[in-house]
């Protein structure tokens, strides 16, 4: 519960341990395409990812972009922000293992890893609150909209 209040600080205090509604991407502004708008989201959408996953695994955040082999906990950082691209914002594997400076085949790796994780139910609390918190965070300050 110590990681999960070190989020809360990061998106504001709301009820982090409810359930998310199935997860589906976060729509991004008001695009009736439903195409990405633009570079400033994206670049958004990784740092909030980063970060995150960073403060999740209580490492700075500046070391998952880091090209050489790292500690266990950067690691799974890393990893936990490749998944959250994927399945929170619907980035493609490419996009998300790009954001952390890795390709398509070690941003599958990284997925694959984490839902093996997500056999733990501890894990699978954090990671729904996550998922959650940014899913919020960015439905209420990630469109640009000043209201």
């Amino acid at each position: 519960m110590e990681q999960l209040s070190s989020i809360s600080i990061i998106f504001g205090n709301f009820n982090l341990m409810e359930p998310p509604s199935r997860r589906r991407p976060v729509p991004l502004a008001d695009d009736p395409s439903g195409r990405c708008v633009g570079a400033l989201q994206r670049q958004m959408q990784q740092q909030i990812c980063r970060a995150s996953a960073a403060a999740w695994r209580g490492v700075p955040a500046s070391a998952l972009l880091r090209p050489e082999r790292n500690a266990a906990a950067i690691v799974q950082a890393r990893h936990t922000a490749i998944y959250l691209a994927h399945v929170v914002f619907g980035c493609s594997l490419t996009r998300a293992g790009a954001m952390v400076g890795r390709d398509r085949t070690s941003a599958r790796h990284a997925c694959l890893r984490i839902k093996e994780r997500r056999e733990h139910p501890r894990v699978d609390r954090a990671l729904d609150a996550l998922e959650a918190a940014i899913g919020i965070w960015f439905r209420t300050f990630g469109t640009g909209d000043a209201s």
